[in-house]
């Protein structure tokens, strides 16, 4: 048991003679200890109450009851009842050209467009192999051969058997050139036929579409007004949930704009974290600061102060009782270094009595330690005029056990753009488990790490991918 919690008890006991500022801040500290305990308990209680937490839940709930507004008003067949009265709506059943889609090229002339272009393949590369193989080496050695004869005006002359030599190198190459050709030829044919197909299905879709361009453009106009006016308000509840949530300083406290309050579009608050909190908190900030208040006085006195006033209220009473005797026989001169002397194997310790005056600062926190204080010192009569000296030599700690403690690891360096830790205001994590909504409707944020986690979860992209390959 500490002493903090013994003397109070017994503040107003006689004997005692102590500043009353003293002794209100030695007091003090204990009762702010205990108020302390008892805030800290009511805070945590706060949670228990039904409507805590509720701020945060009614705010998530109206933000993604948007989202699903957006979706369902953005429906073809919502988006047509704000259509202007002058577009007609066309029916493919009475105007006989339905809605022009490129899902009916994948699965209709584009497998026959396929195996065209497959053939147009096959004799493109067969061309380019005869060219490497056989015409470029062909062509190679006319002209090498050529460089080596003599030149009247267009024509070569040289013996008959370089004349000769020539025109079969010539041959070759005429040969060569015309298969060349040849196969380069045939590649026309496969792709006339697959330019003809596309040709055909653009041409009948650019015709449709231009029966259904007024509708479309209608479609567009109506989805993008109605789509800006419920991403605007999706925003909006977006950043009053996120107010909910709270968050942190620069001190890794968590904050609260009003509160974290949030009023739903009926006008009604629900109490956000900071409101249950903010009486509490201030209440625990009030008496820490009280607390304070009483250390700094308490500490102005000093130590000294503390072991000459209370010391010899806790000691200075006349030792009564009997005395057991657990001295060992003896077995020396009787002459110990140190202050004890033995009389024989009869050597009684001394007993605590109006002699002892002294306080022992290993008292303070221990429970008591009495044995071990009396064995300390037996045969040593401390007067209260050494209690400096006593102090000075016992202290509380050894100045050589104080030692620096590093951390595991290095601290990284700061970004060179901030100035700041390289993980600072980094709340990537908190989005990476977003529902399909959620990441299909929520905007870009700014922060690249955060845009780009949302982006992974987004389906919309992968749902426009899969109707284009229909």
């Amino acid at each position: 048991m500490s002493i903090l919690f013994f003397i109070p008890a017994r503040k107003n006991s006689k004997g005692i003679n102590a500043d009353p500022k003293f002794v209100e801040a030695f007091t003090g500290m204990d009762t702010t200890w205990k108020k302390g305990q008892e805030l800290q308990k009511e805070r945590e209680e706060i949670t228990n109450k039904p409507d805590f937490g509720l701020a945060q839940e009614k705010a998530e709930e109206d933000w993604r009851s948007l989202q699903e507004d957006k979706q369902f008003a953005t429906t073809e067949e919502e988006l047509q009842k704000y259509f202007s009265k002058n577009i007609k709506i066309p029916n493919p059943k009475t105007d006989g050209d339905k809605y022009p889609d490129w899902g009916e090229w994948i699965d209709g002339d584009k497998k026959e467009y396929d195996k065209f272009i497959a053939q147009q393949t096959k004799f493109a590369d067969a061309a380019q192999d005869y060219y490497k193989n056989t015409y470029k080496p062909a062509t190679d050695k006319l002209l090498a051969y050529q460089a080596t004869l003599k030149k009247e005006g267009n024509k070569v002359v040289g013996t008959k058997e370089q004349i000769a030599k020539f025109k079969e190198l010539k041959t070759a190459y005429d040969n060569a050139g015309n298969e060349y050709y040849r196969l380069e030829y045939l590649q026309v044919k496969p792709m006339e036929e697959a330019g003809a197909l596309l040709s055909a299905f653009i041409e009948d879709y650019d015709r449709r579409m231009a029966i259904w361009k007024p509708y479309t453009d209608e479609l567009n106009k109506v989805y993008s007004e109605i789509s800006d006016i419920f991403d605007m308000l999706i925003d909006e509840a977006y950043t009053k949930y996120l107010n909910t949530l709270g968050d942190e300083d620069s001190d890794g406290n968590t904050v609260y704009v009003n509160g974290g309050d949030y009023t739903d579009e009926k006008g009604k608050t629900y109490s956000g974290y900071g409101t249950f909190y903010k009486d509490i908190d201030a209440r625990i900030e009030e008496n820490n600061k009280l607390q304070d208040q009483y250390f700094n006085t308490f500490d102005s006195f000093g130590f000294r102060y503390l072991a000459e006033t209370i010391d010899p209220f806790l000691v200075n009473k006349q030792f009564k009782g009997g005395i057991i005797d657990w001295t060992p026989g003896k077995k020396g001169t009787g002459n110990i270094p140190g202050g004890y002397r033995s009389d024989g194997a009869q050597s009684r310790p001394k007993p605590r009595g109006s002699s002892y005056g002294g306080f022992d600062p290993s008292f303070v926190g221990s429970g008591g330690g009495r044995n071990d204080r009396r064995n300390d010192r037996r045969g040593t009569a401390f007067q209260e005029s050494n209690l400096y000296e006593r102090l000075k030599n016992k202290s509380f700690f050894n100045p050589d056990d104080i030692k620096p403690e590093f951390p595991e690891n290095p601290p990284p360096k700061l970004d060179p753009k901030t100035g700041m830790h390289p993980e600072y205001g980094k709340k990537a994590k908190r989005y990476g488990k977003l529902d399909p909504i959620s990441a299909n409707s929520m905007p870009p944020t700014g922060d690249p790490e955060i845009d780009a986690v949302v982006n992974k979860q987004k389906t919309i992209n992968k749902i426009k991918k899969m109707a284009r390959n229909k």
